[in-house]
């Protein structure tokens, strides 16, 4: 008789409300959407919530987005394939929130990392980026895209590892690997495919790693800190601006 209520993703419901203005033909094929800062206000929420958005409408084809120019209204898919990929959405885990999360929780792994790295826990990290500097840039196709994301992660899985403690490895593993999946990847793919932001993205890394092997704690911590917040401005613009 009872049906489950569910809460919905703020920027699932920001789609929803564009998706019917657009229905509504308050915006037609062609118009371009009002900025995020705009949107965020007159719609109550975060600027990163609204970004969000934007990508998930690209995704659905409802939008297109031309860089220094803004977001523009399309035609979209069928409305059963609309409906689909939102559901799909409201299940996956929120881009902002996984980084979020990350920035939160790894300068402290990499801090206990410089403690208790050991040399083969070295090896292992040195691997991961060694193979990001081998994949070929700039990163122009899906595959290239994908062993990058996938080096990646094993080099902040295997910072993890370095910290020697199995709940900690657990807890970075569902982080990495989440942000590899749904939405998350689409904003991965717009920060590295930034001129300049790969090669960035390494000598943060290199960084990262340099602290860890020399066992300095504090350093590690702020390296993490700073690689990782740099990605959440890069991909969402200032936090609460």
């Amino acid at each position: 008789m009872f049906e489950e209520i569910k809460a919905e993703k703020v920027y699932v419901k920001v789609v929803k409300q564009i998706r019917e203005l657009m229905e509504g033909g308050r915006f037609n094929p062609g118009d371009k959407l009002p900025p995020e800062k705009v949107l965020a206000e007159k719609m109550g929420v975060s600027r990163p919530s609204v970004r969000e958005a934007i990508v998930a409408l690209e995704v659905l084809g409802l939008v297109e987005t031309i860089g220094g120019k803004g977001s523009f209204v399309k035609n979209g898919s069928s409305p059963s394939i609309l409906e689909e990929t939102l559901r799909e959405m409201q299940l996956q885990e929120s881009p902002f929130e996984l980084l979020e999360a990350r920035r939160i929780v790894e300068p402290e792994v990499a801090g206990h990392a410089a403690q208790k790295v050991q040399t083969g826990d070295i090896m292992a990290i040195k691997k991961s980026l060694a193979s990001m500097n081998h994949v070929k840039r700039p990163l122009s196709v899906s595959q290239e895209y994908e062993q990058f994301f996938a080096f990646d992660n094993a080099f902040h899985i295997n910072v993890a590892r370095a910290a020697h403690n199995t709940e900690v490895l657990r807890v970075i593993t569902h982080l990495v690997e989440g942000s590899n999946r749904g939405l998350s990847v689409k904003f991965k793919e717009k920060g590295y495919g930034t001129p300049g932001r790969p090669q960035k993205y390494l000598k943060e890394h290199t960084d990262i790693l340099a602290a860890i092997e020399g066992k300095n704690r504090e350093t590690a911590r702020r390296r993490m800190r700073r690689h990782i917040a740099g990605c959440q401005k890069d991909w969402f613009g200032e936090i609460g601006g």
